[in-house]
C-alpha cells in the first residue's frame, strides 16, 4: 500500500514537470503575431540638387496679426458679422462681445437706488433750494438703466453740496460713472480693415479676463515665407521677385529675417489688393531637394515613420519627372512611408 502511494506520488510530479515546461516562462514574452503589425515601405531620404533655373513656391502669410482679447470675463455674444476663419471685417465693425447681463444688473440698481435718494430729498430741496428743483428732476428723468448717466448737475451752493453728501448719492453716482466706463472693455471692435485668421473661442462659451479668443489680420499686409532649406540658394538674394502660377511678376520682396524653418520676406504686390495664397520664385543657382515617388504624395503631405510613430509633413512640389516629384519640406536621413 506504501509503495502505491510512493508511486502516485512520483507519477503526479512527473506530471506537473511536463506541464511546467510546457508554458511559457514569462507570459508577457509570448511573441505578437507578424500578422497583428503594421508594416510599411519605406525609403530612406537622401537630398539631391537640381541643376538649372527652377521655380520654388512661396506662401503668404499675415504680416501684421492681432491677438482678440478681453479685459472682462463672461459668456462671449457675436457681434455685427460671424466670428469665424477667414471672415472679412471693416475697421470699427463690432467682431464679438461679452454679455452685459451682470453689469447691466448692478448699473440698473445703482440707478433707481439714486432715484430713491433724490426723492426722498425733494421735500429738503423744495424748502432750502426751490430754484434747483427743476434740474434734478430732469435729472431722474434722464436715470434710465438703458441710457448712458446724465452729466451731474451743477451744484451752486455749499450747502446744496453737502445736503447730497450726507447721502449715499455721491457714491453711487461715482459706481455707477466707472462700471460705464467698463462697459466698453466688453465689447470688441476692429481696429483695422481685415479678417479672422484663429478661433479660439466661439460665441456661446465662457472666457476668463485676458484669454485670447481668436486672432485677427490687418488686409493688403503680407509677408512671404520661404522654406529655410533654400537658405544657401538665395543668401546673395536680399531682394525677390514673386511670380504667379503663370509666371508673371505679381510682385517683389526683401528680406526680413529667419523664423523656425522659414525665410520671411516682406511682399509689396504690383497690384494693389492683389492677394493669392501663394507665389514663387526663381532659383538660377541649383536647389537641394528630395525625390520621392508620386504615388506617395497625397494632398501635399507625406507620412514620416519616427520609430514607431507616423506623422504627416506638408512638402512643397519643386519639380515633376515622370512618377517622380522633387520636393522640400523633408529633412535628409527621416524615413518617408512609400503609400
Amino acid at each position: 500500500m506504501k509503495t502505491r502511494f510512493i508511486l502516485l506520488l512520483i507519477l503526479l510530479a512527473i506530471v506537473a514537470l511536463v506541464i511546467v515546461n510546457l508554458l511559457p516562462e514569462n507570459p508577457s514574452s509570448v511573441p505578437v503575431s507578424e500578422t497583428t503589425k503594421e508594416s510599411y515601405q519605406t525609403l530612406l531620404l537622401d537630398e539631391v540638387e537640381l541643376k538649372g533655373d527652377q521655380i520654388i513656391e512661396g506662401k503668404l502669410v499675415p504680416a501684421v496679426t492681432k491677438q482678440v482679447k478681453f479685459e472682462v470675463g463672461g459668456v462671449l455674444e457675436k457681434g455685427d458679422v460671424p466670428f469665424r476663419v477667414g471672415q472679412e471685417f471693416k475697421f470699427n465693425q463690432l467682431l464679438i462681445k461679452v454679455n452685459l447681463k451682470d453689469i447691466f444688473v448692478r448699473v440698473s440698481d445703482l440707478k433707481v437706488s439714486m432715484e430713491k435718494t433724490l426723492n426722498s430729498l425733494q421735500p429738503e430741496l423744495a424748502a432750502r433750494f426751490p430754484g434747483e428743483v427743476p434740474k434734478w428732476k430732469e435729472f431722474i428723468n434722464e436715470l434710465d438703466p438703458a441710457r448712458r448717466l446724465p452729466d451731474f448737475p451743477l451744484l451752486n451752493s455749499k450747502e446744496e453740496g453737502d445736503l447730497l453728501r450726507s447721502t449715499s448719492f455721491l457714491k453711487e453716482y461715482v459706481k455707477t460713472a466707472k462700471l460705464e466706463e467698463e462697459v466698453e472693455q466688453y465689447f470688441y471692435l476692429a481696429p483695422f480693415d481685415g479678417k479672422v485668421v484663429s478661433v479660439i473661442k466661439r460665441p456661446g462659451t465662457e472666457i476668463s479676463a485676458g484669454q485670447a479668443v481668436g486672432v485677427i489680420s490687418k488686409k493688403g499686409s503680407y509677408s512671404v515665407a520661404i522654406d529655410n532649406m533654400f537658405k544657401e540658394a538665395l543668401k546673395d538674394s536680399r531682394s525677390l521677385e514673386f511670380l504667379d502660377r503663370d509666371g508673371k511678376n505679381v510682385g517683389t520682396g526683401k528680406y526680413l529675417r529667419t523664423t523656425g524653418k522659414s525665410l520671411i520676406y516682406t511682399f509689396s504686390p504690383k497690384t494693389p489688393g492683389f492677394e493669392p495664397t501663394t507665389v514663387s520664385i526663381k532659383i538660377s543657382n541649383g536647389v537641394k531637394c528630395f525625390r520621392i515617388p508620386t504615388s506617395s504624395v497625397i494632398d501635399k503631405k507625406v507620412r514620416i515613420l519616427t520609430g514607431e510613430m507616423v506623422s504627416e509633413r506638408e512638402i512643397s512640389v519643386i519639380q515633376e519627372s515622370g512618377d517622380s516629384l522633387y520636393v522640400s519640406g523633408l529633412k535628409e536621413g527621416e524615413v518617408l512611408i512609400l503609400h
